[in-house]
């Protein structure tokens, strides 16, 4: 007698096209392009087109009107993205320096910037930032001091983000001309703390790809500058030193986020980190000179920031294998093992959060965007990037999943029970998709906070990631229904759930034309699905799949998006530019 779960897997038998490379791929004009690698949603997305792909050619046939939309789709706005890009382009090239605002202003820009942008990345001291301010503005300072204006602009430009003041462009502009004539001559702090800058701007502005340039500049800067010895932290004060140390462990944690996003190797490997950890500032002395400049809770939220992006690291090194794409691929089961091991540091760092920044609920999201307390702004964004790091975790195991499922290599003696192990992580990633999915409801209905709190990359990457792999349940859930039952989450409700997830990201999409491309591609994926288990719900049950008739010149193709490099229809305009998916 068959288990369920032998039942549903017993025609695993069609061998799947493995081992196509995503971190380089032919252009149309024959030369090698790079293109997002392991832990990218584009990687995400290319492994389930494949699988939908195969899925498709075993399934029952139905008129397919969405196949009318795709040239259409792909192109749609082209010009728009290469005019945006193009007029972006030129506004670097010919950067000036004007007068600074009167001092009253400026004041208040850099009281404003305090407020939101310095507490999620505390390594700048107010005093220096307002000196800087007064020797610029009174022409004291020594001629050619590029950084310091670079890095008052950049702080400009992020106070007047967060107000939607259409100046943060002009003072980004100001910045990034200081930065690239400085980076050329050699390094200091203020060089590495506007190039941080720099990068979030970008981040928040549509331009996550090119801000990986500028943090490979930090990064330089700040090896040059020895930030990454522990003894170079003896020669100085100790409120420099606390503040360097801060920096340096920012620019870590900006590492391996773009590491995760842009599936790329990490610029700063983990035996490289020898700096000693960040303390609680709890139970440690605060330094007097910087201690006014950010509240307890500033501080903990980079501890605990730092402390899980330490464990995302991990997760890149042994669940993605640093991003390389090596040719032999984790086997099954050591995937799996080393999701559970990885897993249970999550965990643990959950456990030891301090109570007043444990991670909220769903629920209290509507309450938190209202409230006064400074604490539930570090809350919100814990548990945003806590949820993040448990969909990263699960993205291989649950491709794997389906690759078995639709068809691999895998005998069925290997498949049955490698699946039933991993029903857990199958509940497990829809918790937390689910619990992601009813926080980004609430945020993208707030643009104010989004801007407020540097979040709209956060919330545009994490809404991608959570409809990708909604429509990898609800693929698995077509091609084995006994899934349902074993795992015990109705399809109906994941379906419902990917359904809201795609308008949300159509709140969330701004400007973005590659982000728009991105829902609207899930979304077709999506309608076909809805039209095969339509048609499946018509057929008797002793409907033999194969035997179902369909035309011969019918294109499964344009759902197969593994082996193609203009991925949502991107151009080389639009990796420049560098928004959307690859957020």
């Amino acid at each position: 007698m068959k288990t369920l779960m032998q039942q549903g897997f017993s025609r695993i038998s069609t061998p799947l096209t493995s081992g196509i490379s995503v971190s380089t791929r032919l252009s149309s004009r024959g030369s090698l392009t790079a293109s997002p690698g392991p832990s990218s949603n584009h990687a995400f997305f290319r492994s389930v087109s494949r699988c939908f792909f195969h899925f498709l050619r075993s399934a029952p046939l139905q008129h397919d009107q969405s196949q009318l939309l795709t040239t259409a789709m792909l192109t749609d706005d082209g010009n728009e993205a290469k005019a945006s890009t193009a007029s972006h382009m030129a506004s670097l090239e010919n950067p000036f320096l004007a007068t600074l605002p009167a001092m009253s202003e400026s004041l208040l820009m850099l009281d404003r910037f305090f407020a939101t942008t310095a507490p999620i990345l505390p390594f700048i001291a107010k005093a220096t930032l307002i000196t800087s301010l007064r020797e610029l503005t009174s022409g004291s300072c020594e001629p050619g001091s590029w950084t310091k204006r670079a890095l008052v602009n950049i702080a400009f430009a992020h106070s007047c983000m967060v107000v939607g003041d259409i100046r943060s462009d002009i003072f980004f502009r100001r910045s990034l001309h200081c930065v690239i004539s400085e980076t050329l001559r050699g390094a200091n702090i203020r060089l590495i703390q506007a190039l941080l800058l720099v990068t979030s701007y970008q981040q928040q502005q549509q331009m996550s790809v090119k801000s990986w340039t500028y943090h490979a500049l930090a990064v330089k800067a700040a090896f040059q500058l020895g930030l990454h010895c522990p003894s170079s932290y003896k020669e100085i004060s100790p409120s420099d030193a606390e503040l360097s140390k801060r920096l340096w462990y920012c620019l870590i944690n900006q590492d391996r986020m773009l590491c995760m996003c842009l599936g790329r190797p990490c610029l700063i490997p983990s035996h490289y980190i020898c700096t000693p950890r960040l303390e609680d500032p709890n139970s440690t002395c605060r330094i007097s000179s910087i201690g006014h400049d950010y509240q307890t809770e500033s501080l903990l939220h980079h501890k605990y920031q730092t402390d899980l992006y330490c464990i995302v690291a991990s997760v890149l090194s042994d669940m993605y294998q640093h991003n390389i794409e090596r040719e032999e691929s984790l086997s099954t089961w050591t995937l799996l093992a080393t999701r559970l091991k990885l897993f249970h540091l999550f965990e643990e760092w959950n456990r030891k959060l301090d109570p007043g920044l444990e991670l909220i609920t769903p629920q209290e999201v509507s309450t938190i965007l209202s409230s006064q307390r400074v604490e539930d702004r570090f809350r919100l964004s814990l548990t945003m990037h806590y949820y993040r790091a448990l969909i990263l975790l699960n993205g291989p195991v649950l491709t794997q999943v389906l690759d078995i499922a639709i068809g691999s290599s895998h005998t069925n003696a290997e498949a049955v029970p490698f699946v039933e192990h991993c029903l857990p992580t199958l509940r497990s990633d829809f918790v937390a998709l689910e619990n992601m999915h009813q926080i980004l409801s609430v945020l993208s209905q707030s643009e104010d906070f989004l801007n407020q709190n540097n979040m709209w990359w956060l919330c545009n990457h994490a809404s991608s990631s959570v409809a990708m792999h909604l429509f990898c349940l609800a693929l698995l859930y077509q091609v084995h229904p006994n899934l349902e039952v074993l795992i015990g989450i109705p399809a109906v409700k994941i379906r419902q759930v990917l359904g809201e997830c795609l308008d949300n990201m159509r709140l969330l999409q701004r400007t973005s034309v590659l982000f728009r491309r991105a829902r609207e591609a899930i979304h077709r994926f999506t309608q076909k699905l809805d039209s095969v288990s339509s048609v499946r719900e018509r057929n008797t049950p002793s409907t033999v799949v194969s035997d179902i008739a369909r035309p011969f010149d019918f294109d499964f193709t344009q759902y197969d998006l593994s082996t193609t490099n203009d991925l949502l229809g991107q151009s080389d305009l639009d990796l420049l530019l560098g928004d959307g998916l690859y957020c």
